[in-house]
C-alpha cells in the first residue's frame, strides 16, 4: 500500500510539473470534476472500453493539486483522478487483473469551469 501511495504521488508531481495544455478541450466545460468524471467524451470511451471487457470500478480517488501562489495562467491543473477497476475472475483463481484510469482535471478561472485534460489507463496482473 506505500508503494502504491508513493507511486501515486511521484506521477502527480510529475504530470504537475509537465503539463501538456493542448490535451484540454476548453469547448467542453462542466462545472465540477465529477461532472468530467461522468461525462467526459475520452473518459467515458475508456471506461466503456473497459466495461466492455467485463472490469468493474473498485475505487476511485481525486487527489488535488495545491499551489503555493495561485497559478498566474487562466487554465491550469486542479486536479488528477485516478480510478481502480478490477479485471473478470479467471481460470486460475490467485490471478487477478487490473486497470488504473487517470484523468487530469484543468480549471479555467475565466468561465469557472473545469475541462478534462489528459485520459491514461493501465494494466497490470497480479499472480
Amino acid at each position: 500500500m506505500k508503494l502504491r501511495t508513493l507511486f501515486a504521488g511521484l506521477v502527480l508531481t510529475a504530470s504537475a510539473n509537465a503539463e501538456d495544455l493542448s490535451q484540454v478541450n476548453v469547448w467542453a466545460g462542466y462545472q465540477t470534476s465529477q461532472e468530467v468524471f461522468d461525462y467526459a467524451i475520452r473518459t467515458n470511451m475508456v471506461k466503456n472500453s473497459l466495461a466492455a471487457m467485463n472490469f468493474e470500478l473498485d475505487n476511485c480517488r481525486e487527489n488535488m493539486v495545491y499551489y503555493f501562489v495561485e497559478p498566474a495562467a487562466d487554465i491550469f491543473k486542479k486536479s488528477t483522478y485516478l480510478c481502480t477497476y478490477k479485471g473478470p475472475k479467471n481460470h486460475m483463481s490467485y490471478v487477478h487483473d487490473y486497470a488504473e484510469l487517470s484523468i487530469d482535471i484543468y480549471y479555467n478561472k475565466m468561465s469557472l469551469l473545469h475541462h478534462e485534460g489528459n485520459v491514461g489507463v493501465r494494466y497490470w496482473t497480479v499472480y
